[in-house]
């Protein structure tokens, strides 16, 4: 179908995944920068920082993995779409807390009080950033075993752990 035709290929998911981590580290560095008078929890804003920036090097990573994976067509899109969902979710979650002060109940050292006893949120909890929060948890619950799924299927398929292709 048209789904087939966006990203498949190992080759294709390499450059994507290279191509959004990249990014992904450019969003971590500058994003805090931006926020100045609008940021309302500035704790949730250096955690911005960290999930972009984690998941950026990440999605190297997974980039980097690729070239050895052996996978069916549309396990590639599974594969593609998780990762850009899971990753892209975790830090999205924290920059809505950061600009509206809200928490998560996933995110108890980010909600904890600065050393001047003063809380970094402003009390509430909110829905959206849980809900984006176990989103990520759920797409990268999908990712990992892919990954070693693929890797396990290139070194079988190849009978080395060079020169992987996917199908």
């Amino acid at each position: 179908g048209a789904i087939h035709t966006i990203i498949m290929r190992a080759e294709s998911v390499r450059f994507n995944f290279f191509l959004t981590g990249v990014i992904m580290l450019f969003v971590g560095c500058y994003i805090p920068l931006l926020g100045g008078p609008y940021v309302v929890n500035y704790r949730y804003m250096v955690t911005v920082h960290l999930e972009f920036v984690t998941n950026g090097l990440m999605l190297l990573g997974l980039a980097a993995a690729c070239t050895y994976m052996h996978l069916p067509s549309f396990v590639w899109t599974l594969y593609c779409i998780a990762a850009q969902f899971g990753t892209w979710l975790n830090g999205g979650a924290f920059v809505v807390g950061a600009f509206t002060g809200s928490a998560s109940n996933l995110g108890p050292l980010a909600n904890s009080q600065s050393k001047d006893g003063t809380a970094n949120t402003n009390g509430a909890y909110s829905g959206l950033i849980d809900g984006m929060l176990i989103g990520c948890v759920i797409a990268l619950l999908v990712v990992f075993p892919v990954a070693l799924w693929g890797l396990v299927a290139g070194r079988n398929a190849t009978g080395t752990s060079k020169g992987a292709k996917g199908n």
